[in-house]
């Protein structure tokens, strides 16, 4: 018993003299870098954002994605999702495709904003 809190006390000292000092260092070059923990965006093309919009849209009526499916059935109900690792309360409005574009959709309203969401975007 002896030995094992002697271990614990030995790592503990270690960590604070080693670990806590390397962790910081990390934490503060991200910041001072501007890396911030995620996917990396791409710098955003108002060109093809205005394609898209022209792009026809076409209603989803069968979808295979279980969360295009979920959605689709919750049409006007407020429901919940995990949209880019952070959850959201939305009320979905529909589900749809662009011509051209390989992505699902939803069409739905979060805080009283109209909004627009990429199904492969979410998660559990």
């Amino acid at each position: 018993m002896d030995s094992l809190l002697t271990f614990i006390y030995l790592f503990a000292g270690l960590f604070c003299v080693f670990g806590v000092p390397v962790i910081a260092g990390i934490v503060l070059l991200r910041m001072l870098t501007g890396k911030k923990k995620g996917r990396e965006r791409r710098p955003f093309d108002e060109g093809k954002l205005t394609d898209w919009k022209a792009a026809e849209s076409v209603d989803v009526k069968k979808p295979t994605n279980p969360h295009s499916k979920f959605c689709l059935e919750n049409i006007g109900q407020g429901i919940q999702i995990v949209y880019r690792g952070k959850k959201r309360t939305i009320v979905p409005r529909r589900v749809f495709r662009k011509k051209g574009y390989r992505k699902t959709y939803v069409e739905a309203e979060e805080k009283g904003e109209l909004r627009t969401f990429a199904v492969d975007e979410m998660g559990h």
